[in-house]
This record gives structure tokens, sequence and C-alpha cells, in this order.
């Protein structure tokens, strides 16, 4: 007798799940106020108690936001007083107001001549700190450039890029650049902490230094990654063992299909999860785009796994003592694991074994399930059924 069926197994898996999204998502994520057209404008003396989440081509917002300012626009000018954090994407983002709390842009120009209270993230683009801007804390920037007139309270970190330090910056604490290129110091920049420069290298590997922003060891960052890629691998194998035994067939008797299927996916999901939050922005539901992206980077990362095992499962092909699905599920996240650490070839390798295994994941979810599974040979055809 089975101690737990597969709808039990899903219904406790998708109960901490759900609990856990409900906990992270924000109090007034429900109740936020949304604004869009072709021209957003806050007043002067206008006051939003909440959050705003707006979106359109330009964005002024010149008076009070009591929460977050979420902006999606293609000119985002913050005159006013955010009581949260600013978040936005693309396009010019301006910044001459006060930020209580941070301020998190992917992408874009942005330029800041106001007060942040707390830090400064930019992915890509470029950051611009204009004279008189005052970072209350860190200002962490990858893959852009960024350029310092003012003042960064505590630490300055970049990765990649470009690093331009202007007369007149006071950097209060470290000045951290990792790069091909050591940073120079002019004359009248200031820094009153350590100057480090970290030479290339890659996040994850061995000789590197972990994570950027964060003093992690590279190998600390290899162990975390392997027990987490494990523990959703066995979580799959466990929940859904057929549809595992589908992905498989599909990845090996139909490879060219899941691999078309695979670049499909790769490039249509994120899109649409995008325009589903920006309409959702207008007529509610913006959260399904939120939902829908974050099912986009959970899928990608069982694809890794998904690779790893139809990998195991070739070579076991050719041997003679079957493998249990669990033992092959760890032999094949092991297997991705260590290809990571081959520099360039090993990622590129994993980048095209996920997008192929995403195709394949895709193509099993539309088969029907009352279809005969019939598994391809090897240790597959020898566990039973879940």
């Amino acid at each position: 007798m089975k101690l737990f069926t597969t709808k039990w197994r899903w219904i406790l898996a998708i109960l901490p799940i759900a609990a856990l999204f409900f906990a992270l998502l924000p109090e007034s994520a429900t109740a936020a106020t949304t604004v869009g057209g072709n021209n957003v404008t806050i007043r002067a003396r206008q006051v939003v108690n909440d959050d705003l989440y707006t979106a359109g081509q330009n964005v002024n917002m010149n008076g009070t936001v009591t929460g977050n300012l979420l902006a999606a626009g293609g000119n985002v000018n913050v005159s006013g007083h955010v009581g949260g954090s600013v978040m936005a994407a693309g396009g010019t983002i301006t910044i001459n107001g006060v930020v209580h709390d941070s301020v998190i842009v992917l992408g874009g120009d942005l330029r800041i001549s106001g007060r942040i209270g707390k830090d400064v993230t930019m992915l890509g683009g470029t950051l611009t700190l204009l004279p008189g801007s005052i970072a209350g804390r860190d200002v962490l920037t990858a893959a852009g450039s960024t350029v310092v007139h003012g003042t960064v309270s505590r630490n300055l970190r970049t990765t990649g890029g470009t690093l331009d330090l202007r007369s007149g910056a006071v950097i209060g604490g470290d000045l951290i650049y990792r790069g091909t290129t050591k940073p120079t110091i002019p004359p009248g920049v200031t820094v009153l902490g350590q100057v480090r420069h970290e030479a290339g290298g890659t996040f994850f590997g061995w000789s590197g230094s972990g994570i950027p922003w964060f003093n992690i060891p590279g190998y600390i960052v290899w162990l975390r990654g392997l027990v987490g890629l494990l523990a959703l691998g066995l979580l799959l194998v466990w929940l859904a063992p057929r549809y595992t035994r589908r992905t498989v067939k599909n990845l090996e008797t139909r490879w060219l299909a899941s691999l078309g299927w695979g670049f499909a996916v790769l490039i249509c999901t994120p899109i649409l999860a995008a325009l589903i939050f920006v309409v959702g922005l207008f007529i509610g539901g913006w959260w399904l785009g939120v939902i829908a992206l974050f099912t986009y980077l959970v899928a990608l990362v069982l694809a890794a796994t998904i690779a790893g095992l139809t990998a195991v499962d070739l070579v076991a092909t050719h041997g003679t003592q079957p493998i249990p699905l669990w033992a092959a599920m760890i032999l094949g996240v092991v297997f991705v694991m260590l290809i990571t650490l081959v520099p360039v070839v090993g990622w590129a390798m994993l980048a095209l074994g996920t997008i192929w295994a995403l195709g394949g994941l895709t193509m099993a979810v539309f088969q029907r399930p009352s279809e005969p599974v019939v598994s391809p040979p090897g240790f597959l055809s020898t566990v039973a059924e879940g």
C-alpha cells in the first residue's frame, strides 16, 4: 500500500508553496493604486497613501507616494517624495526628489540628483549619480556603466561594465570593482575605505570569488546550487514520475521538436508575462504576470535537472544494471553541476541542454495523460508506475 497517492503528494507540495507566496506578497498588493495612460502625472500637492503602480510613455511623479513606486515607461521622472522604494525598468529614469528606501532599476538610463535613503541597485544600462546626490547606503551595479559625481555613504560595488569617478565624488566605505581593468581614482575623489579590484573569472567557478556584492566563496555557491537542484529534481520525481518519463521519452525520441519548443518557450514566455503584468496594471490581475514569470523561472531550473536525468539515461541504456529513477536524478544533477565548472564550454552545454529539456517539458504538458507511457530503454522501464 502506498503511503501517499499522487493526489496527496501534490497537495502536500502545493500547500507550503502557496503559504510562502501569500506570506511574501505585500499586504497592499491587492489594494495598490494603479494609473496608466500615455502621460501619467502625480501633481505636486497630490498624496497617494498607498503603493503606486504606473505604466505609460511619460510618468511624472511630483507629489507624494507613501508606499512603493513601481513604474514602467519610456520616461520616468520622480521629483516628489516616495516613502518606500522605487522599482523601474527600461527607458530613462530621473530621480530629483527623495526616496526613503531603495531604488532598483533594470536596464535603461538612471540619473539621480536627489537623496536615496538606502541602496541603489542597477542591472545593466547606465547609472549616473549627479553632483549633490546622496545614496544612504550601498550602490550596486552590474554589466553597465556607472558614473559617480555625488556621495555614496557606504560601499560602491560594481561588476563588469565601466566605472567613471568624477571629481567631488565621495565613497564613504569600500570601492570594489570586478572586471578586467583596475579602476583609477582621479584627483578630487575621496574613498574612505579600501579600493579592491577583483579580476575576471566566473561567479560559480572554484577560482572565482563567488557571488559579486557578497563575500560568499565560489565553492559554497556551487554546493548550494547542487543541494537546491537535487531538492527540486527529487520533488519532481516524487510528485510526477509519469510526467518525468514522458518528458525523457520526448527528449530521446523527438529531440529536434523538443529543441524547437524550447527556443519558442524561452523567448515567448517572458514577453507574455510582461504583457500580462502591464495589462493587469490597468484592469487588475497584474500578479498573474508575476506568477507566470515565477513559473517560467522554475521551469528553467527543472529543465536543467531533466537534461541531466536524460543524459544519465542515455548512458544507462547501454548498461546492464537498471538504475532507480531517484538515483538517476541524483546522478544527473551532479553531472549538470560538474559541467558548470568548465568555463565557457560547460555553460554553453548547460544552456543548450536546458533549452532542449524545456521543450521536452512543454511537450509533455500537452500530451494526454491517458496515452500509454512507453518508457525509453534503460532504467526508466524498470521503475514502477508512481
